[in-house]
């Protein structure tokens, strides 16, 4: 890099006769001021490119240390009993913990190395690389609602765990270190992509899930609607029976139609509340109630006033 003798001598004034404390200062160090003029022949470029594939072995290496600890997780949970197995497991994990964090801290280094030579924006559009926080640090498999889960809870506040827990998978997703280029590589473990096909086979179950309960509300909504409809027919109806005392007739007639009313005024706030919100297949039904508001319309009016 032309320069970079001088820049250093007026910049860097804190020399160090250890070999092991001697900066490299690599284009993503140098002030952006600077690396153009430095850094020629796409010197920055370059290590743009290496440090892409340091991002890439980083994850890698995560989420086979993730993949390989939820298992033993899983097995200890469900297999292990007593406090001295628990106890050599446990100091077993503390291994992987370590190998995790130092995967994670490696992929942070490459990742800020990467925003200073290419900026946000760039990585933005691509979504490769985002910036790795403690909640992604998650295995694929787990549940992240689990008391016992030593992954799945890294990263949250007490508050943040107790209201997690509450939630189903319905609300589980998948993070983005598991959707970053190179799950799917030929050289990754194949146990891994078992993993990642089940987890794709939950996430499809309970998107069609959600597809099913939107449509059982939609119809519920309806017969809903349907059903106040009805009522108030049911009760104009009981209005008009005949009965030898004028008194009577009188009352459950005045009862029918203030029961009538109700119905109306509760049918009329769910078609406002609700709107067009109902089964698509019942255009049928839709019709009817319409026809049955252009029928009652002074109805209406006079309950509300």
């Amino acid at each position: 890099m032309a320069g970079i003798e001088k820049w250093i001598e007026e910049h860097d004034g804190d020399l160090s006769d250890d070999i092991e404390d001697e900066h490299l200062w690599l284009p993503s160090t140098l002030p952006e001021s600077d690396r153009e003029e430095i850094c020629r022949n796409d010197i920055a470029r370059i290590e743009a490119k290496l440090r892409k594939g340091q991002c890439r072995d980083a994850l890698d290496k995560l989420r086979k240390q993730l993949h390989t600890k939820s298992h033993f997780v899983k097995h200890r949970n469900l297999d292990l009993r007593g406090q001295q197995a628990n106890t050599h497991v446990t100091s077993f994990l503390a291994r992987f913990d370590s190998k995790i964090n130092a995967a994670a801290a490696k992929y942070c280094v490459a990742w800020s190395a990467l925003l200073e030579l290419v900026g946000i924006s760039e990585l933005e559009r691509e979504k490769e690389f985002q910036c790795l926080e403690a909640k992604d640090i998650v295995a694929p498999i787990d549940t992240m609602l689990g008391v016992r889960s030593t992954t799945g809870m890294r990263g949250r506040t007490r508050s943040e765990r107790d209201t997690f827990r509450g939630f189903g998978q319905g609300y589980q997703t998948t993070l983005w270190i598991w959707l970053a280029s190179g799950v799917w590589d030929d050289e990754v473990d194949g146990g891994l992509n078992d993993v990642l096909r089940v987890e794709w086979g939950k996430s499809h179950a309970r998107a069609q899930r959600w597809n099913e309960e939107v449509y059982l509300l939609k119809e519920e909504m309806w017969q809903t609607r349907q059903f106040l409809a009805w009522r108030a027919k049911e009760w104009g109806s009981v209005a008009t029976l005949s009965h030898q005392d004028a008194q009577i007739v009188a009352g459950a007639a005045a009862y029918a139609n203030r029961q009538a009313a109700i119905q109306r005024v509760l049918l009329a706030h769910f078609t406002v509340l609700w709107g067009a919100r109902v089964s698509a297949n019942d255009t049928a039904g839709e019709d009817e109630i319409t026809t049955y508001f252009a029928e009652n319309e002074d109805d209406f009016d006079d309950d509300e006033g």
